[in-house]
């Protein structure tokens, strides 16, 4: 059943002037509730274009295999994590699995979507022998990074989860701050983070996206879902996951909301996972995701914006535009249906040896003045020419376009507008962001920029097929979320070796002394 959804809006104007009677100038700051397109489908963005950038590297599982259990990176965490159980648990009897294997098998389970075929393969004597061989030649000096004699069972990894999450102190805390900082590394080394561009300017890759999915249960039920017998008023227990959340509107079985943020190039499978988690239970999906990517932006100078839904509200947008970062972000409609408007006052339009004062509205992300075209009264858009920081406040240089309807008196007079929300308008609720954007949909870069977000969507629903009848394979949100870390560490080897493949660049900090293997073999001659 597709999900409700609202009559799309269409984007009817550029730079062209627009009669005040035709817009509908309401100033009304309500939001019309938020509503999401049925899965998989486009809605009402007909310039909407995704590139085919889904095609699968051409490696073969056992090489997969091989590049998962070689990971520089996890084999630190786990040691470090292994050493800590050592101490922590005492004497008694030993382990018969390692740690690494533990950690590692969450991230082969996104090389099959069953997790009995996983440990299937790795059963294979045959199979688990080559992963030793080539875990000895990638880390000769490394005599910690070595394998078991025996492959880990399905008991020992649901054992092993279970001790991960019970005896190490904040377990699943400590392996996200370890993707967090590996992903960060791994972003800058495929050409992510590189001052290049400008802020008027910005490049995708500088760029950080999210978006929210809802991740359905194992179970279809939760714990509140106990019918009884009419007859006999027996409770009629059945299994259930005690984390799982009803969906809003029923359309979906139950489960819960998990928020990214990730960055790519412009080139396939080159994309990192910044962080991602669940959403907790009383917080919107783009406060979320706002309290994630704030580290970051303090961390990453390079940064030059975020992209996301219209569930990034005003107060949100401002936080982000109050560390000189560009939001784009679409404006929501009004509860009325109206596009959104919000007055910013008079601002002081400049041209050699001229100055005029002008009241500028701000409408579905544009500023504009009004102007008196054939004696009736237009609203012209303005046409952004620069961003500019003063100090943590970003301004944009707009300027009256020149255009045949605007008077000529007019054409050229700039001035420069303040994008986040005054002192003011976040006491009294009016605040600007509320309809302005510091690169609107009437600007040339928006599309470029815009589209990058709609890559978060199509790693959301990757996730979901490598899982049987894309649900989540775990009950309860801390197993879920290690299964789900395991596909953020699988995405940021896929996109070293993707990057490898591409530049021929050093892979060695990751996977010692292998080497891929060369994905275009010559034909024989």
């Amino acid at each position: 059943m597709a999900k409700k959804r609202r009559i799309p809006r269409v984007q009817n104007f550029r730079l062209d002037p627009i009669a005040v009677s035709e817009m509908n100038a309401v100033i009304d700051y309500s939001l019309a509730e938020r509503s999401d397109g049925p899965t998989r489908s486009k809605g009402g963005d007909v310039d909407r274009r995704r590139d085919s950038h889904t095609t699968p590297i051409n490696l073969a599982d056992i090489e997969y295999f091989v590049a998962y259990v070689l990971y520089g990176p996890l084999w630190d965490f786990t040691e470090e994590i292994a050493a800590e159980l050592e101490i922590r648990m005492g004497p008694g009897r030993p382990r018969e699995y390692e740690i690494h294997s533990v950690v590692m098998s969450d991230v082969m389970l996104y090389q099959h979507q069953s997790i009995r075929k996983t440990f299937r393969s790795l059963s294979s004597p045959m199979v688990w022998r080559i992963l030793q061989d080539e875990t000895e030649k990638a880390w000769p000096g490394y005599e910690t990074r070595r394998l078991g004699d025996k492959p880990l069972s399905r008991d020992q990894y649901h054992r092993g989860r279970k001790v991960l999450l019970k005896e190490v102190f904040c377990y699943a805390d400590r392996l996200r701050e370890h993707c967090q900082e590996t992903q960060l590394e791994i972003a800058r080394l495929i050409g992510c983070f590189v001052d290049d561009d400008s802020l008027t300017h910005p490049s995708n890759h500088n760029m950080i996206y999210g978006d929210a999915t809802w991740l359905e249960s194992l179970y279809k039920s939760t714990k509140k879902d106990f019918p009884v017998d009419p007859e006999t008023g027996e409770i009629l227990r059945h299994n259930y996951d005690p984390d799982a959340e009803r969906y809003r509107d029923g359309t979906q079985l139950p489960g819960n909301y998990w928020v990214s943020s990730l960055v790519r190039t412009a080139f396939p499978h080159e994309r990192v996972i910044l962080d991602s988690r669940f959403k907790p239970s009383g917080m919107g999906d783009g406060e979320t995701f706002t309290n994630m990517v704030l580290p970051i932006l303090n961390a990453v100078s390079e940064v030059r914006g975020v992209g996301y839904d219209m569930a990034l509200y005003p107060p949100e947008q401002d936080r982000i535009l109050d560390t000189g970062r560009h939001v784009i972000v679409k404006t929501s409609l009004t509860n009325r249906g109206k596009l959104a408007q919000v007055p910013l006052g008079a601002h002081d339009f400049k041209a050699t040896g001229r100055k005029e004062s002008h009241s500028v509205t701000a409408v579905d992300g544009t500023p504009g003045i009004q102007v008196v075209v054939d004696g009736r009264r237009m609203w012209q858009p303005l046409e952004r020419i620069q961003t500019k920081r003063r100090g943590n406040t970003i301004y944009g240089h707009w300027r009256i376009p020149e255009l045949e309807a605007v008077s000529a008196h007019l054409q050229g007079l700039s001035t420069w507008i303040r994008h986040s929300s005054t002192d003011d308008e976040r006491a009294n609720g009016n605040r600007r962001t509320r309809a302005l954007r510091t690169i609107p949909p009437t600007d040339p870069d928006w599309r470029p920029l815009f589209g990058g977000r709609e890559d978060t969507e199509s790693m959301h629903n990757n996730m979901k097929e490598k899982w049987f009848g894309r649900r989540v394979r775990a009950v309860g949100l801390e197993r879920r979320e290690l299964q789900l870390r395991g596909y953020q560490i699988h995405q940021g080897i896929t996109a070293l070796l993707a990057w490898h493949y591409r530049t021929g660049g050093d892979v060695s900090r990751y996977f010692g002394e292998w080497k891929p293997p060369d994905r275009n073999p010559k034909p024989r001659s």
